[in-house]
Order: C-alpha cells, then sequence, then structure tokens
C-alpha cells in the first residue's frame, strides 16, 4: 500500500523556518497503533493523518470535510494547530480539492470541528477560544519560580493564567517586554516541573507592527522537541487574553513565535463565537509515498 505524503512548513514561506509537519493522505482509517509508529518513523514535531468523511451532510459545493487524527512521535493529541493549517494549505497548493472550495473542515475524534478557509496564499483557522483563571497565589508562585528556571533569567512575571474548560492542560505566564522572550536561553526540560502539558510564555512586543511575541515549551509531550518551533492551539489562549488587555476586541492581531525557527501569526478573537480566527503561511518542503 502507497500513501502520498507530504512535510510542510506551518506559519512560514521559509523551507527552514516555522513549524514541521507530517500530512498523511489516508484512503480510510487506520489501527491507532499503524498510525503512532508512522508517526514515530517520521519523528515530526506532529503528523496529521487525513480520510474522507463517508457522507459530507452539509452538500456544500464550497466545503469539503476530512476526518483527521494527530500524532507526534510518542502519544496522540486531541487538537493540533500548525498541523491543521499545514493539512489544509497542501490540500490547497496542491490542488488536491475541487476548484470552488475555499473551505476545508476537519472532523477530530473529540467531536470538534476544525475549519480552515483560503484567502490568497494565507489560511485561517477557526478555533475554539480559550479562557484562563489566575490559581492561588502559592500556585502563581510556584509558576514564577519555574518560569524563571526555564528561561534562564530572572523574568518579571505579569500574570500566570491556567487554560479553562477543554485547555486545563495549558499555562500561561506573561512576562515583561524588557525581558527579552527572544533572547532567554531556556531549559525546556525545567517546564516539566509545572505539572501542564503545554507552557505558553507570552510578552508585548518591541516591534510596533507585532501585537505579541510567545514561546511554548512541552517537554513532556515530546522529549525530542520539548520546544514547540509554532504552536497553533496556544493561541486559543493567547489570542483572548491580548484582544483584552491590548483593547483590541475583535481587531486583528499580528502575532509572532520567537523560537529559533520562529513563525508569523494573524490572529483575531470572535468573542461573541467563543471562536479565534488563527492564520498564516505554509511551505511543503517534501513529497512521497508512504510504503506499508
Amino acid at each position: 500500500m502507497a500513501l502520498p505524503f507530504y512535510i510542510v512548513n506551518a506559519f512560514t514561506t521559509n523551507p527552514y523556518g516555522g513549524n514541521p509537519a507530517g500530512v498523511v493522505l489516508l484512503k480510510e482509517p487506520l489501527e491507532t497503533e499503524i498510525l503512532q509508529q508512522i508517526a514515530k518513523n517520521f519523528n515530526q514535531p506532529m503528523v496529521s493523518f487525513i480520510w474522507p468523511v463517508a457522507e459530507d451532510l452539509s452538500h456544500d459545493p464550497r466545503s469539503a470535510i476530512f476526518n483527521i487524527r494527530w500524532f507526534n512521535a510518542s502519544l496522540e493529541v486531541p487538537l493540533c494547530g500548525h498541523a491543521s493549517l499545514a493539512t489544509a494549505g497542501a490540500l490547497f497548493a496542491l490542488n488536491l480539492l475541487p476548484p470552488m472550495v475555499n473551505t476545508v473542515r476537519f472532523q477530530t475524534t473529540t467531536g470538534r470541528v476544525v475549519s480552515a478557509s483560503r484567502t490568497g496564499d494565507w489560511v485561517e483557522l477557526s478555533l475554539a477560544a480559550a479562557t484562563t483563571r489566575v490559581p492561588s497565589q502559592d500556585e502563581v508562585d510556584r509558576l514564577t519560580k519555574i518560569t524563571r528556571r526555564g528561561l534562564g533569567k530572572d523574568v518579571t512575571v505579569n500574570y500566570v493564567g491556567i487554560g479553562g474548560e477543554g485547555f486545563e492542560s495549558y499555562v500561561m505566564v506573561e512576562i515583561d517586554q524588557a525581558d527579552d522572550l527572544a533572547g532567554c536561553k531556556p531549559d525546556p526540560g525545567a517546564f516539566l516541573e509545572t505539572g501542564y502539558t503545554v507552557n505558553i510564555v507570552t510578552s508585548s512586543s518591541s516591534d510596533s507592527d507585532v501585537n505579541f511575541v510567545s514561546r511554548m515549551f512541552a517537554p513532556a509531550a515530546s522529549a525530542t522537541i520539548p520546544e514547540d518551533p509554532v504552536c497553533g492551539s496556544a493561541h486559543c489562549l493567547l489570542t483572548p487574553y491580548w484582544a483584552h488587555k491590548l483593547d483590541l476586541n475583535d481587531a486583528p492581531m499580528v502575532a509572532k513565535q520567537v523560537s529559533e525557527r520562529g513563525g508569523d501569526l494573524r490572529v483575531r478573537w470572535r468573542g461573541p463565537e467563543k471562536l479565534i480566527s488563527l492564520g498564516g503561511q505554509s511551505r511543503i518542503t517534501m513529497k512521497g509515498d508512504l510504503l506499508l
């Protein structure tokens, strides 16, 4: 059996930037154990597996729907923004969809639908917006100490928030712009001590063209890639937070992930819909057939 695959860098047009994802096109679902082994062989930050839905009940000729699952080398995850954008970007760029289709919907195993629309060479995802809550002072103090150790400097912490419903494994920490998040020399392993899978650190930007910057560390999810080059789902928390803090409400914002590879994003909080828009470009860097 030959399965077409692509390696796609999300949130960049640079062949050496953004966040890579494998995209594997299936005709029908495969067993979980096989998908996990394939992802392990790819050893990418994430691999998307998609296959057609038996029947599209929307009957909308402008959209297509696929089932999707996401795996890294170690485990399956319930949501991956960058791999969703990479998958949609590949489908559009390679003309794998009918010409009238400008929206792709991905049906997840949790029942959540991730929608991706094309605007020129940009793809925009619609993702659930996440709230955050401030934990106890003891927890704030504990997470502050770990964040300082993880970033390798005595940063000023302005806010600590725990993800709300659906994002309970996420924690977000805002530090001062003066602490130069991009210039930090992190020890990602320190973030294992937080007890949260997704550890987001953010600050306002010194670049007048960028509203905020961030980095994300998830050593518990991936020992081989402990810092996520560009994390889409982190912006489910970051977008509402910065829209409120900067008093921008539903105005578009420009975000930058300042990891070594780096990535550029356009985001917008859609408060009444409890959604965010997450936009980015992508670059296909490899393609081939997976032989099983």
